[in-house]
């Protein structure tokens, strides 16, 4: 069983999921994803790599890049995502151009501020959505810090 809530704010795209043993098929996105982990282990198959994300783990992919995985089977699971063209990105932080260069940050105070901004995004309370969308472009500039950007 799996519940989601998804909107689109603006450029942003931004969705909270709530499963249990999802897995995804490998594939690519377009634009550049940023996920935060809130429950659940998840098992990340990235460029040939593998690696775990646990709770307070932020995960980031650049576009193009084949990624894979999930949570184990029967494992419940709750995150939360923030797709964004790079240019978008780029241009909302005052960048010329950027990249990822980590895919995974255990950042446990930050993604707990990132989802709750995600989560309030989501609300169906248009003061409280506007004021959690300001909050995310500040949340990803921080992001962006602790992700090593590639400039």
């Amino acid at each position: 069983m799996s519940t989601m809530q998804h909107a689109w704010l603006g450029n942003y795209e931004v969705s909270s999921t709530h499963c249990t043993g999802l897995t995804f098929a490998r594939h690519s996105h377009d634009e550049c994803v940023i996920g935060v982990n809130l429950v659940g282990e998840e098992k990340v198959w990235l460029d040939r790599r593998e690696f775990e994300a646990g709770p307070g783990s932020i995960t980031l992919y650049n576009p193009g890049q084949i990624q894979g995985g999930g949570a184990a089977d029967g494992a419940p699971w709750h995150f939360v995502s923030l797709y964004a063209t790079a240019e978008q990105l780029a241009a909302d932080l005052g960048l010329s151009h950027l990249e990822f260069d980590r895919a995974c940050c255990f950042q446990p105070d930050l993604a707990q501020r990132l989802a709750a901004a995600i989560k309030g995004a989501l609300s169906v309370d248009a003061w409280l959505r506007e004021r959690n969308e300001e909050a995310l472009v500040l949340l990803l500039g921080e992001v962006v810090g602790v992700s090593g950007v590639r400039l």
